[in-house]
């Protein structure tokens, strides 16, 4: 947008613009989290690769040295604690959280769908029970 088009706003063309670029920001912010989470637990994935410790060898198998899709890395943690563990109800959450970042990434996610305060919310939430789960683990 170039000065001249800004300075022939209305008032209420003007207080759209600048909501319509605070949902795009905030986007961008959701995006950028999830996107920070996602490196986090593929480095986690790649030290227990790397180990030999509780939960380590179910993560042998799925490092090939190619790329592992993420929700192939949230599985296997759901295989490795098991269904009646508490952390598996918010792993689930995980994996839709990420459909919603994929939606978002490609440009199909509406403001609201992935606000950055519901994301980082959630996040926090699973990594509190992640690591009560897990205590050495190393993601986010």
């Amino acid at each position: 947008m170039t000065a001249d088009e800004i300075f022939g706003m209305t008032e209420e063309e003007w207080r759209k613009y600048l909501k319509d670029r605070l949902e795009e920001h905030e986007l961008y912010a959701s995006l950028a989290l999830l996107a920070s989470c996602e490196g986090a637990i593929r480095q986690d994935m790649e030290w227990r690769v790397n180990n030999r410790r509780r939960h380590h060898l179910r993560f042998r198998r799925i490092s090939t040295g190619s790329y592992v899709k993420l929700s192939s890395i949230i599985n296997r943690w759901r295989m490795a604690l098991g269904a009646n563990s508490h952390v598996d109800g918010h792993l689930r959450k995980l994996s839709h959280l990420y459909v919603g970042r994929n939606a978002l990434a490609h440009g199909r996610a509406r403001p609201g769908d992935v606000g950055f305060v519901v994301v980082w919310e959630h996040l926090r939430k699973i990594e509190q029970k992640w690591k009560q789960e897990v205590p050495d683990f190393q993601g986010f």
